[in-house]
């Protein structure tokens, strides 16, 4: 298995994508995907890589290596190319918009049509199949309207680096020309990426950096919801109509925090660029959206509108094993994926 072989971590506009953490201590799980900041807010990716995920669900850090994180945002809202499919490279690309900008400068897409003469080429991939941003060196062997294909020299992409970029000296400026979508299983002879000259700017005309939900992060036990597009960052309306991050019970979310020993509830939420502490809305506490232990404020009837610190980091802890678990078998399963001949990265 060849791969990229050397740190890229200079490369700040490429980042990871994992599964979303709800509690300040959760340590993100495998790299799902990479991907490539083009404006301050919104990332350009592979679409297989978050077709099956919504809001709620994804973060994204800007980090050399996972656990080293300079900024990381939550992803407020994805958007699919409209001629994408699970079956093929061409179009394999999607938009994440993130609850926040970022201070980082977006890499540079190419925005004219790929020529034959590009054949033989020297590329660059940045990816995070290893956990570390890292990139290598390719060479472009064929291309047609929509895909350019790609082989080592002498390196590959592999598993994890898909949604990232592949680059080219274009009149003495490197530019994106592709997004790694797909490459042998062996991830040593070949790979695929999709064009980003065409649909690129149509997918960004899409959507938008979603607005600001209406309710505040302290005023939510205050403020009832009917959507999700009224909470603020990436929370979600739940059916008692409270915004509440997955997993866990709703709450105002106050002073800001870095450890569960800092909040009287025991329960230091992670929120992308900060973490801050809940403070459980009145009510008892029960099994939550997700199958976890919500802390507080449901409907099985009454209890303590404050709940006891270890009682709440078990619970946490018990939400934090299943959605690990979960997120773990998801990530197989995308890994695992085979389209063909081929497999995805």
């Amino acid at each position: 298995v060849l791969a990229l072989s050397e740190p890229a971590p200079l490369e700040h506009a490429v980042a990871a994508i994992v599964p979303r953490r709800a509690l300040v201590d959760d340590e993100p799980a495998q790299v799902l995907c990479s991907a490539i900041l083009v404006t301050e807010r919104a990332l350009l990716t592979a679409g297989h890589c978050v077709e099956d995920y919504g809001r709620g669900t994804l973060e994204v850090t800007f980090g050399p290596h996972l656990g080293a994180s300079v900024e990381a945002r939550l992803a407020s809202d994805i958007v699919l190319h409209p001629r994408y499919s699970s079956t093929q490279s061409a179009y394999d690309l999607a938009v994440v918009w993130l609850d926040a900008p970022v201070s980082i400068a977006p890499l540079r897409l190419h925005a004219g049509a790929p020529s034959d003469t590009w054949v033989g080429t020297p590329l660059r991939a940045v990816g995070f199949a290893q956990g570390e941003r890292r990139e290598g060196q390719l060479v472009l062997e064929a291309l047609d309207r929509d895909t350019l294909t790609y082989g080592p020299a002498p390196d590959m992409t592999c598993r994890g680096d898909s949604g990232g970029p592949v680059l080219a000296l274009i009149d003495g400026i490197e530019q994106v020309v592709g997004v790694t979508s797909a490459g042998d299983p062996a991830c040593e002879a070949w790979g695929i990426a999709a064009q980003v000259d065409e649909g690129v700017d149509e997918l960004l005309a899409l959507g938008s950096a979603p607005a600001a939900g209406a309710i505040a992060l302290d005023a939510i036990c205050a403020q009832p919801c009917t959507s999700d597009e009224e909470c603020p960052g990436d929370l979600l309306c739940t059916d008692e109509g409270r915004c509440a991050v997955r997993g866990v019970d709703a709450g105002d979310l106050v002073q800001e925090c870095a450890d569960h020993g800092e909040c009287e509830s025991g329960l230091c939420v992670a929120l992308g660029a900060a973490a801050r502490c809940l403070e459980p809305c009145a009510g008892g506490s029960h099994a939550g959206p997700s199958g976890g232990c919500r802390i507080a404020g449901g409907r099985s009837g009454p209890g303590p509108s404050r709940v006891p610190a270890l009682w709440g980091l078990a619970c946490a802890l018990g939400v934090l094993a299943r959605r690990r678990r979960a997120a773990t078998a998801k990530a197989s399963r995308a890994w695992s994926e085979r389209t063909g001949q081929h497999a995805r990265r």
